[in-house]
């Protein structure tokens, strides 16, 4: 029998903040890990994508990494 996968394991969901280069969103995330009772971790995925190179290129006009969907999908 396959092992259940780690998203099944789950107890606590994935929030997920998009928005603009420079609105707060990483502000806003380690605010609601610091005011959670519960153990939420702020991972900032455009971080993860620079540092682990899961991108095809940077976009000047909004001044961010693309995405590649098939190296970022198991992050």
């Amino acid at each position: 029998m396959e092992k259940p996968s780690q998203s099944v394991d789950r107890k606590l969901p994935n929030i997920v903040i998009t928005g603009t280069p420079g609105t707060g969103k990483s502000l806003h995330a380690q605010t609601l890990v610091d005011a959670s009772p519960y153990p939420l971790r702020h991972l900032n995925v455009g971080e993860v994508i620079k540092t682990k190179k899961l991108h095809e290129g940077f976009d000047e006009e909004w001044q961010s990494y693309i995405v590649d969907d098939d190296k970022a999908r198991h992050l």
